[in-house]
């Protein structure tokens, strides 16, 4: 029997992949006879930094040295472990972490990811993943995390809390989480191939320039839906309350619609992009509330932190206002999507 992605094993950071797995794998990649050495490491370099996978810093100590051949490296391995101790860290599922179930459940979730992912070529995969209403679905009971919330929050914030949550567990119906994955249909516009898991962890940046976007990595949760999703994640995470209100908004909707134009028309002048800036603003306020949840959690871990915690409880604030005007307007603008 195949080994699952909850599993311990005696691999790489306890998961399946072994070393003789890793090393291959590279002899192939650079073409070398060099061989690990005795002296070789995997360090832990994950953890917070995503839990579909673990991350290990490689030291190969290649036998013999060569020039062209890289002293560190990072991996990524398919694993359930670092998502177990999340939900344990977050309660999702309970104070134990989610049931041996539900992990089975994300396990399969996690594998046809995978195994979509490693034809890139063919993007039918994406259209037939419909990953988020999967995912909130499968993860949606989160009593312990709203209790989790209560208590993070000061109790001056007492009934704004208890608001919030009425408003998560709204949103947390089936119905709703419908709803939401149908949002470029209610707008009229065709859904747009979107990255799936776009926050911090997941953008590199430059050495030289730290505010020069390198690359985006992990395209294992990509699919199709509206490019609203991926911007209402990165920019809770990203951004300060501040940064990301009223005309500073405006600005970055408008900056993001104007590259994705400039982009499409220099690929193709008969390309056209598929959406108005007005439905871009608009699915951005109906996703906001729901994203936020899917934040809110980690943010509020590091409250408690003496290096992080003004900052937690700065962002968590600031995601905790914005959600009850947010979803106030969004019953008042768009009630028939409610309904």
């Amino acid at each position: 029997m195949p080994p699952k992605l909850h599993d311990i094993s005696d691999g790489i950071l306890e998961t399946f992949v072994t070393w003789e797995d890793v090393e291959n794998e590279l002899r192939l990649s650079f073409k070398t006879e060099s061989r690990f050495g005795e002296k070789k490491q995997a360090t832990n370099i994950g953890d917070m930094k995503g839990f579909m996978s673990k991350i290990a810093l490689i030291e190969p100590d290649w036998q013999p040295k060569s020039p062209n051949l890289p002293e560190k490296l990072a991996i990524k391995i398919s694993s359930s472990l670092a998502f177990i101790n999340l939900s344990k860290l977050l309660k999702f599922g309970g104070e134990n972490g989610l049931s041996d179930e539900k992990i089975e459940t994300f396990d399969e979730i996690s594998l046809g990811i995978r195994k979509n992912a490693e034809n890139p070529e063919n993007l039918k995969f994406a259209g037939d993943l419909d990953l988020l209403p999967r995912i909130l679905k499968d993860f949606g009971d989160r009593k312990s995390t709203y209790q989790s919330i209560r208590q993070n929050f000061p109790e001056n914030l007492k009934c704004d809390v208890e608001k919030l949550i009425e408003i998560y567990q709204f949103l947390m119906k089936p119905e709703q989480i419908e709803k939401l994955s149908g949002i470029c249909a209610y707008f009229g516009y065709p859904a747009q191939l979107v990255h799936g898991d776009l926050w911090p962890g997941n953008l590199l940046f430059s050495k030289e320039s730290p505010l020069e976007l390198g690359a985006i990595i992990d395209f294992q949760a990509v699919s199709f839906g509206s490019p609203a999703q991926d911007l209402t994640r990165l920019f809770i995470s990203i951004l300060s309350a501040e940064s990301r209100r009223g005309q500073n908004l405006d600005s970055l909707l408008e900056f993001f619609y104007a590259n994705v134009t400039e982009n499409l028309e220099k690929s193709d002048p008969k390309i056209k992009i598929p959406y108005t800036l007005e439905q871009l603003q608009k699915s951005y306020r109906l996703f906001f509330p729901m994203m936020s949840s899917m934040i809110l959690p980690g943010i509020l871990r590091f409250s408690n932190d003496k290096l992080n915690s003004d900052l937690a409880r700065e962002k968590s604030r600031g995601i905790l206002e914005d959600v009850l005007e947010i979803h106030q307007s969004n019953l008042e603008n768009f009630a028939d999507f409610f309904e």
